[in-house]
């Protein structure tokens, strides 16, 4: 009980003090910057040039730096996000194209139970959530709204692979409509899914 009563009160410690010593480190550079500029002003002129040109360059080089530092990590999160969102869309595909190939007799592809197909989408939409792109997240609600018409089907799945795509930098330039889906499909059915 004691403890409980005495970490408020050293956490109320700690902010003061924190706040004091930013306070003495905010008014201490003010006060050095006002000298500088006093003893600036008076110095010759040509002193006073050079100081203010090595100023300009510790400063641009030190602020290039710093923004060259930031895009750098930047650039790596990035990267490591996107290789997180690649797993994550392969494993869709992937398990996208088990089940059209189920039904291929020639392919000795077994489909997911009905079980496993809806424990798989939940954990999907669940990572998703996190890692996938407002786009995605729509064409998968999309999917998820379409009707029972096996056409209607293969376009939202289209869709989703297609925001997929964009979202780790790949182009769909070229591509119709129901074209990345047709891959998985026989001659005829991509006939006929194409053909509208």
């Amino acid at each position: 009980m004691d403890r409980e009563l005495k970490k408020p009160k050293s956490e109320t410690f700690q902010l003061i003090l924190g706040l004091l010593v930013t306070a003495g480190l905010g008014f201490g550079l003010y006060r050095l910057t006002v000298e500088f500029f006093t003893l600036l002003q008076r110095a010759d002129p040509t002193i006073g040039a050079a100081i203010v040109a090595a100023v300009g360059t510790i400063l641009v080089g030190v602020g290039g730096g710093l923004v060259t530092q930031y895009q750098v990590k930047k650039r790596q999160a990035e990267e490591s996000h996107r290789e997180e969102k690649l797993k994550l869309y392969i494993s869709f595909v992937e398990a996208a194209a088990n089940q059209a190939a189920s039904s291929n007799e020639n392919l000795k592809f077994k489909a997911m139970t009905q079980d496993k197909l809806v424990k798989f989408m939940f954990d999907f939409k669940t990572k998703c959530l996190v890692r996938g792109s407002p786009s995605v997240i729509r064409a998968l609600q999309q999917f998820e709204s379409a009707t029972s018409d096996d056409r209607d089907v293969l376009i939202a799945i289209d869709k989703v692979y297609r925001e997929m795509r964009k979202d780790i930098g790949l182009s769909n330039w070229g591509l119709r409509r129901g074209e990345l889906v047709a891959t998985y499909l026989k001659h005829e059915d991509r006939k006929h899914l194409l053909k509208k």
